[in-house]
């Protein structure tokens, strides 16, 4: 079962690096600037480093070439480490990690919802003002992925 999972997992970074990058993926520090230059809607992917569906998600929809070019004129991406360790400030309000070693940072569980259990990935569309319109708990295909987007 192990070798199954690393070689899924080796062929999906394969394929990264033979495909090309993904795309380009903002930090929340660096999303007010971008928001007061060129307004657009964001998109935020909660994962984790060891979600394998959220590697699959990257592939099959971030890194398909017509697909990140027709999404990247109308939305602005970050991408959140829902174990990640570090303090984010998102709209104007500081969010801290869990000191706990498999815990959920503050900003991933306030982006998720709290009647949701969180599940990996999670994709969040935020209005130009940073306002939660529609979340996406789990896996999509880059066909259905269009079209909850356009819902």
């Amino acid at each position: 079962m192990r070798f199954k999972t690393v070689l899924i997992l080796s062929i999906i970074l394969f394929s990264n690096l033979i495909l090309g990058q993904t795309i380009a993926w903002t930090k929340f520090e660096n999303l007010n600037d971008s928001l007061k230059n060129n307004p657009k809607k964001v998109i935020v992917k909660i994962e984790t480093d060891w979600c394998g569906y959220c590697k699959l998600m990257d592939v099959n929809i971030y890194n398909h070439k017509k697909t990140k070019k027709q999404l990247a004129k109308d939305y602005y991406f970050v991408k959140l480490n829902a174990e990640s360790k570090q303090q984010i400030i998102f709209r104007n309000q500081l969010f801290k990690p869990t000191d706990k070693p498999r815990g959920k940072h503050e900003l991933a569980v306030s982006l998720n919802g709290k009647d949701n259990a969180m599940s990996y990935p999670t994709t969040v569309v935020l209005t130009e003002n940073l306002e939660v319109t529609k979340r996406l708990n789990g896996y999509l295909k880059r066909k259905h992925f269009m079209l909850w987007l356009k819902d």
